[in-house]
């Protein structure tokens, strides 16, 4: 895992479009109901195709076609392209059967948790996001990321080089816990 720089290409101009607007308007109307009357549904609407084409393509710039976690380069002829919500847009799972259905899915649309993905590194990594201390509550991106305590190390906002060391093998070990929870 290497750093990449988030402001290296400009937010895509869907994320701020009227299909966007409405798009977030349904998640809103959905997470604002009472839980009562959410039991036993689950918001399950994809990304419309508009939005997932306007988002994707700068996605696979800014990490140079290659997955954000593992860094292997994504052949799209083989598998089709992938996006991860780094903060899981609902289901939030953490360490110790820790589990939070609220969380994070006001991040849906948000430029700054989207990150380009392989197929296995978006399974293996599905709604984990582990944090040590209390959840964020519903704000801004950018106080949540200085506010919260993630467990895995984050590629945008981390500096992976403190969290692991290469070995002469070529495998990967950790230096912090935030590192061994990732690995």
């Amino acid at each position: 895992m290497i750093r990449v720089n988030r402001n290296a290409i400009p937010s895509p101009v869907i994320l701020i479009s009227n299909e966007l607007d409405l798009a977030q308007k349904r998640l809103e109307e959905f997470y604002d109901k009472p839980d009562s009357s959410r039991s036993q549904k689950k918001f399950s609407k994809p990304f419309d195709p508009v939005i997932r084409k306007g988002f994707v393509k700068s996605l696979r710039l800014l990490f140079a076609e290659k997955c954000a976690y593992c860094e292997s380069k994504i052949n799209l002829a083989i598998s089709e392209s992938e996006y991860d919500h780094f903060r899981p847009k609902h289901s939030a799972r953490g360490l110790d059967n820790e589990f939070s259905n609220e969380h994070y899915w006001w991040f849906t649309y948000e430029w700054g948790n989207l990150y380009y993905c392989c197929q296995v590194c978006n399974r293996y990594k599905s709604s984990w996001f582990p944090v040590t201390g209390k959840r964020s509550d519903r704000t801004s991106y950018n106080k949540t990321i200085q506010k919260e305590r993630n467990l895995l190390v984050d590629p945008c906002n981390d500096n992976p080089e403190k969290h692991f060391i290469h070995l002469d093998n070529g495998e990967m070990d950790f230096l912090t816990p935030e590192g061994k929870t990732t690995i």
